[in-house]
């Protein structure tokens, strides 16, 4: 089978066709997937530049998700299922294994480019903000990175919820994206690198009921300001570092 190499001294431009074997798999557990499409992911990106090395075991090829026509495991004769999953690694090839319980099938209204996008980004989005963060219609929810796949799909699950969003990003471009997706208001945190102050103004001093946080370290004291009474905080990465400095935790207290 094809499928994307890369370079990790050159990163994603370094993106080019080689062939390999189609992987093998159990069929008591996992199956297998003639891929139709893929989607491009910030971890896709970390692992071309060897930044995001797969965990143990699992194939050097990228790509966490996809779409396409499920293999009969008993025949190996690729079906006319039209399926997605997310999958460990892999999904940049013509065929890749998943996982048996990670498998979805398509609606009917939606093709392979578009449910190609969902596995990872979506099911991340949904997961932070009801099954976590467990978001009310009416509250305020405060969107970090929100331009990124995932941030989008809050915008719009929040939308959904009956909540409203405030998103942050680095540039108006991004912002008026986010509008258009449905966030309420946005924030350049370049303009405003205190952002908070923006934040309470947005929110009539009330601040936000729930911050959901793909960057954890530089906007952390910023966020210690956002918080409402009894307010949710999800962090679910670590773009902005890892180390805090100086952060006053009875704010969380009060």
């Amino acid at each position: 089978m094809r499928f994307i190499n890369h370079d990790e001294k050159q990163g994603p431009t370094s993106l080019h066709i080689e062939e390999c074997e189609v992987p093998s798999y159990n069929p008591e557990v996992e199956r297998l997937i003639r891929v139709e499409a893929t989607a491009v992911n910030r971890a896709d990106l970390l692992q071309s530049m060897g930044k995001y090395p797969p965990p143990q075991g699992v194939t050097n090829i990228i790509g966490l998700e996809c779409s396409g026509y499920l293999v009969d495991p008993q025949t190996n004769q690729v079906t006319g299922e039209k399926v997605m999953a997310l999958v460990s690694g892999g999904a940049y090839a013509q065929y890749v294994k998943v996982h048996k319980d990670h498998l979805m099938q398509l609606p009917k209204n939606m093709d392979f480019a578009t449910s190609a996008a969902i596995p990872e980004a979506w099911i991340t989005a949904y997961q932070l903000l009801h099954k976590i963060a467990k978001i009310k219609e009416g509250e305020t929810a405060l969107i970090l990175a929100a331009a990124s796949g995932v941030g989008t799909c809050l915008i719009q699950l929040c939308k959904y919820a009956g909540a409203s969003s405030i998103a942050v990003s680095s540039s108006y471009d991004k912002l008026q994206r986010c509008k258009e997706l449905g966030s309420f208001d946005g924030i350049n945190y370049k303009q405003f690198p205190v952002f908070s102050e923006r934040v309470k103004l947005i929110t009539d001093g009330e601040g936000a009921d729930v911050i959901l946080d793909p960057v954890m370290g530089t906007f952390f004291n910023c966020n210690l300001e956002c918080l409402a009474m009894d307010s949710r905080w999800v962090i679910y990465g670590f773009m902005g570092g890892i180390k805090i400095r100086e952060a006053n935790m009875m704010k969380l207290m009060n």
